[in-house]
């Protein structure tokens, strides 16, 4: 679906009703074919906090060819070269990889994997969990000044008050800043500003100077098919 964009509150919403609902943690933290749903859910997070640290709404949706994973736009409103009304998309290019506490993965270790030249212009978003302490950054900042970085930006989204027994909550979030600056975003799903709704589906219509895109208004995604665990 590369050329639509959703509303955070909107994937949140799909998310809890269609992926949560219907399938085991395992098989969402593993399943191949949860994979894009995965990384949306991640983007629709980041797309969030964007839009609460900026005040200007921001989308996630799929990008046209892979890397990146995802894309978080933003639209603006211009004046094309010839006087008319445009509008302009900024894009957020998001390549996501994760780090499991309960499988012994280490921050910094999985942020290598992904300090790669391909991987140039992006941003890397790491999803932490597992049962985890609260994370001290100090020492993967210390770490990161000593090597060469690739990528525009490092992020680590992580949920707060993680436990094994609710291992994909959708209350609260932490998005911490690692590289090149440093901070942290808290946020929650009941945040109607950063998790707006409407509009909820946008499509992008034609490219160039302007970016034409329309409301798609109502969308129903249903859940996805999967007939094994591969």
């Amino acid at each position: 679906m590369s050329g639509v964009f959703f509303s955070p509150a909107f994937y949140l919403a799909y998310w809890d009703n269609c992926i949560l609902k219907n399938y085991s943690s395992d098989i969402i933290l593993t399943n191949v074919k949860l994979k894009p749903h995965r990384e949306v859910w991640i983007g629709a997070i980041l797309a969030a906090a964007q839009t609460k640290v900026s005040g200007a709404q921001h989308f996630v949706g799929l990008p046209d060819n892979e890397p990146p994973d995802v894309d978080i736009v933003k639209y603006s409103a211009i004046k094309t070269t010839k006087g008319s009304r445009g509008t302009n998309m900024d894009r957020l290019h998001i390549e996501i990889t994760r780090c499991s506490i309960d499988d012994g993965e280490d921050l910094y270790s999985q942020i290598l994997k992904k300090n790669k030249p391909q991987y140039s212009n992006m941003i890397l978003a790491v999803y932490l969990y597992g049962d985890q302490k609260p994370v001290d950054y100090e020492p993967v900042y210390k770490r990161l000044e000593n090597i060469k970085i690739y990528l525009d930006e490092i992020l680590v989204l992580a949920l707060v008050g993680l436990t094994k027994s609710t291992p994909i909550p959708t209350k609260t979030f932490s998005v911490a800043k690692v590289w090149p600056s440093r901070g942290e975003t808290i946020l929650t799903s009941r945040d109607e500003k950063a998790f707006f709704r409407h509009p909820e589906v946008t499509q992008i219509t034609q490219r160039g100077v302007s970016t034409v895109w329309k409301d798609l208004g109502t969308y129903e995604l249903l859940p996805p098919v999967i007939l094994n665990n591969g």
